[in-house]
Order: C-alpha cells, then sequence, then structure tokens
C-alpha cells in the first residue's frame, strides 16, 4: 500500500510538471553530466544522493521554471559549471543508470549545455569527483549583526568567535570617510583555539555577502596598535582580505583601510 501511494503522489507530481512546465524543451543529455554543490551538504547527500530543491531553497524567486529540480551542466568543462564563489562539491552523475527526464533549463539561452531534472537522482548513479573546501556561509550565525555590541560567531552551535558591526560614519565620527555607504568592522576576532580552521576567510566571505545584501557599498576598519595581535601582522591579514590602506591619524598610532564591494 506504502509503494502505491508513493506511485501516486510521483504520477500526479510529475503530470503537474508536465503541464505546468509545457514550455520546457525535453533533451537526451550524454552519460555524464555534473552538478555543483555547497561542501555543507556533502553528508547529506552521500545519504541521500540529489534530491530536487525548489526556489525558496536552493535558486532564484524569478527562474522560469515551476516545481523542484536538479541543476546540472552537459559538459565535462569546468568553465561551463555554476559558480557560487565558493570552493564547491563537483557530482559527477551517470544518466545512463536513470530514467530521469532531462530538459533545457530556460535561465540560460545556450542549447542542451544547462540541463534540469524533476527527478531525484539516487546514490548508485552519483560520483563525487572534487571536494571543495567547507563554507561556513550557510551555517554562521550572527544576532542583530548591525549593533555596535559584541556579536558572537557560531558555528553548528558552538562559539568561535565575536565581531562587531557599526555604520562608519557613525563609529569614526572624527574622520573623514569618504566611501559610499560604507560599514565598520570595529572588532572582530577567532577565539584562538578555533584558528587555524579557515573561519576568519569565510567570516569574511560571509560579511561581504551581509554588507552587499543589506545595501553597503564599502567595508571599512581601524588597525589598532593596541592588539594582542601586532599591527603589522594585522594589517598584512587585512591586505590579504582585500583591503586597503585609507589614511593614517594625526598621531600615526592607526591606520584605516577599506574595501570596495
Amino acid at each position: 500500500m506504502k509503494d502505491l501511494r508513493q506511485f501516486i503522489k510521483t504520477t500526479i507530481r510529475e503530470f503537474l510538471n508536465e503541464n505546468h512546465n509545457s514550455h520546457l524543451v525535453e533533451v537526451i543529455p550524454n552519460k555524464y553530466v555534473y552538478h555543483t554543490s555547497n561542501p555543507i551538504f556533502r553528508d547529506k547527500i552521500s545519504k541521500e544522493g540529489l534530491i530536487q530543491k525548489g526556489k525558496s531553497e536552493s535558486w532564484l524567486s524569478d527562474t522560469k521554471i515551476d516545481g523542484k529540480v536538479i541543476f546540472v551542466v552537459n559538459s565535462n568543462k569546468k568553465k561551463y559549471f555554476f559558480d557560487s564563489t565558493y570552493d564547491d562539491d563537483i557530482y559527477q552523475i551517470d544518466t545512463t543508470k536513470l530514467n530521469n527526464k532531462w530538459y533545457n533549463d530556460p535561465n540560460f539561452d545556450s542549447d542542451e549545455l544547462h540541463l534540469i531534472t524533476f527527478e531525484n537522482i539516487p546514490l548508485n548513479s552519483i560520483k563525487l569527483i572534487y571536494k571543495g573546501s567547507f563554507s561556513l556561509d550557510e551555517s554562521i550565525n550572527i544576532e542583530n549583526p548591525t549593533s555596535d555590541e559584541y556579536n558572537d560567531i557560531i558555528v553548528n552551535g558552538e562559539k568561535v568567535g565575536y565581531i562587531i558591526l557599526s555604520p562608519a560614519r557613525k563609529e569614526y565620527y572624527w574622520v573623514d570617510v569618504n566611501l559610499p555607504n560604507p560599514l565598520a568592522i570595529v572588532d572582530i576576532k577567532i577565539l584562538n583555539q578555533f584558528r587555524g580552521k579557515n573561519y576568519m576567510k569565510e567570516t569574511m566571505n560571509w560579511l561581504y555577502n551581509f554588507a552587499k545584501e543589506n545595501g553597503y557599498k564599502s567595508l571599512f576598519l581601524r588597525v589598532d596598535d593596541d592588539s594582542e595581535i601586532s599591527q603589522d601582522t594585522l594589517f598584512k591579514i587585512y591586505q590579504k582580505y582585500g583591503f586597503s590602506v585609507y589614511r593614517t591619524t594625526d598621531d600615526e598610532d592607526d591606520i584605516f583601510m577599506y574595501k570596495l564591494l
């Protein structure tokens, strides 16, 4: 009975997908197609295979698709792979082991290069061919990030550091911050026991995205001379993240840096 109910549900879902997406063009894929995914989903995929996702879960709300799908590239050339700006996992999918229907992705003009399927892809049809780097962007949690208070950086329920953010012209009111809509990094720290695990790098990636999503056009910070980390070391760290010197204070004890977004 359970199998019958599942068959009926699947049949109805496929019928609705075909009717709502009658504009889609069905294609025959190559033997291998390729799917990219954030490494934080690797464990889930290793147990469940690839599961279709909808607009609210993984892709743009204005896409020309109704229903849950899996996106793939019908080529082994990396230049065509989806680039999320992170170091993603890459899965090879053997389409000869599947009965899935494949369609051109209507969000692209390229013919039979970017494809979608409305059906799940089981474990026996996928192979992880490249392991990307773990990204905090999907799991990091910072409460009230625009308040000028200490905000814990939480990863998987554990505090790994803290950050203070504030509008730059409010925080450094005595400085002529002539930058487009600047957000100040007042303080940021990864706790000693969590250093060396890319948490700083990924927190900065989170910060870039957060600032852009909230309308900020630049980042601004002061390299203190009284930090537990030497000023020279801090200066080099921020240079590595793309910050440039904005100006020094009159007594040249502190250095201000900025980054345009």
